[in-house]
């Protein structure tokens, strides 16, 4: 009966993401990064640019479902690749969560835009990954340790996110002396480090001709600077690469000194000042996931931060890596919204897991909560699929406006304000 239970509610969650998925609306067309995985799933990885020479696994997979000819198509093959990983996401989120948090606070947890954005986004390997961070986390939760250790080999081999991982992992296992885990996660890693270095090295270098960790570096403060600052940096590789997106004279450029080197790049400058992405990055760090921050806000109050020691090893974790990937979104990359969502395993693990007990403390308290923690995630999003008004700072105001009651709502001095029916008295 347990397991009929659980698979019914599985088939619930998939139902949730489905009707998210519709009322997200699918992209007008395919993101830009999705020709490099498209490029990877048909074999032709000596025209990928590094980084994405190396993310190989999931277009490999993809390519392998379409090579067993279980479907006719390439997009068709990633749609498969898609559904079984939210399939594999979405059941082991619940698995781990079934224990703290009630099925129907489940699906207003999980029912959430960034997971539906995901899953839209077929040719992109975000949701892949979150499936194969998902199997690592129940993995280490449950001690199989063979597993973990092919769940960090994979990660390596979907994305370099997985550096953050395993130095994590790594770091956690010496705090807590767990030797076998720490050799364990440093020699899949190397190994995992090694392939991808492998697959990338028959791959075209970056757009700008740099080193990794010298491309990386720029990269961050680009991308920290559009997104935080609103100021759009501009270089000659850049326009030769993009002529379309730099087809206009930069605001102010300068020609680097003839010592410096820097791959293909001579010229650097500001190409524009955009403030309003300024605005567009605060919305989406506020609304990815919701009221949970403020969970976490409130756990920090009345506990303080876990404690490396004692907070089991699978939810110190998640907190951490879930921590680092949210407050490194703005730096990543443009795609703030894709890369906020990252930082899943604080928000739906970590938090829900350890702030339980403030969810327990009135019978009503977690519906209400996650109910408003629902509507602050869709509210921006159903503006913008029904073209009403779509005004930012409304948006943003709205949002804090929940977010003050939420503090409410888990305050344990105004949690008496709602009775056994989930009503207001």
């Amino acid at each position: 009966m347990i397991v009929k239970a659980d698979w019914l509610h599985l088939a619930v969650l998939l139902a949730v993401l489905g009707g998210c998925v519709w009322l997200h609306g699918f992209p007008a067309q395919p993101d830009i990064d999705s020709h490099a995985y498209l490029a990877l799933a048909e074999g032709r990885r000596a025209e990928v640019v590094q980084p994405y020479a190396g993310r190989l696994l999931h277009p490999l997979t993809v390519r392998g479902v379409l090579s067993a000819r279980l479907v006719s198509s390439l997009d068709a093959a990633f749609i498969v690749v898609a559904f079984v990983a939210a399939i594999v996401f979405i059941g082991t989120v619940s698995r781990l969560l079934r224990c703290s948090v009630t099925r129907f606070d489940q699906s207003l947890l999980l029912g959430a835009p960034i997971l539906s954005l995901y899953a839209v986004n077929i040719h992109l390997p975000d949701l892949f990954f979150a499936a194969c961070l998902s199997l690592l986390l129940m993995a280490l939760s449950r001690g199989w340790m063979w597993l973990a250790l092919a769940g960090i080999f994979m990660l390596h081999l979907t994305r370099e996110s997985a550096l953050l991982v395993s130095a994590m992992i790594l770091m956690l296992a010496l705090v807590k002396r767990n030797w076998r885990l720490a050799v364990g996660c440093f020699a899949a890693a190397s190994a995992g480090l090694l392939v991808a270095g492998w697959a990338a090295g028959a791959s075209k270098t970056n757009i700008h001709g740099l080193n990794g960790a010298t491309y990386l570096f720029a990269k961050f403060l680009a991308n920290g600077a559009a997104n935080l600052l609103g100021v759009i940096v501009w270089s000659d590789s850049y326009a030769r690469q993009f002529p379309d997106r730099y087809s206009l004279a930069p605001l102010w450029r300068m020609t680097l000194p003839a010592g410096l080197t820097l791959g293909g790049i001579r010229e650097i400058g500001i190409y524009r000042l955009a403030p309003e992405m300024i605005v567009t990055t605060v919305r989406i760090m506020l609304t990815t996931f919701g009221l949970l921050p403020v969970l976490a806000l409130r756990l920090i109050r009345e506990r303080g931060l876990p404690s490396l020691r004692s907070t089991p090893l699978p939810i110190m974790l998640a907190a951490l890596i879930g921590a680092l990937f949210y407050v490194l979104a703005p730096f990543s990359g443009r795609s703030v919204d894709r890369l906020a969502g990252y930082g899943w395993p604080l928000f739906w693990l970590a938090v829900p897991l350890l702030g339980a007990d403030i969810m327990k403390r009135h019978g009503y308290t977690s519906r209400w909560f996650y109910g408003l923690h629902f509507l602050c995630c869709w509210y921006p999003v159903v503006l913008r699929r029904f073209g009403l008004n779509w005004n930012p700072w409304a948006i943003i105001s709205a949002i804090l406006c929940g977010y003050a009651l939420g503090w409410l709502i888990t305050d344990s001095r105004h949690a008496c304000a709602f009775n056994n029916h989930g009503q207001l008295q």
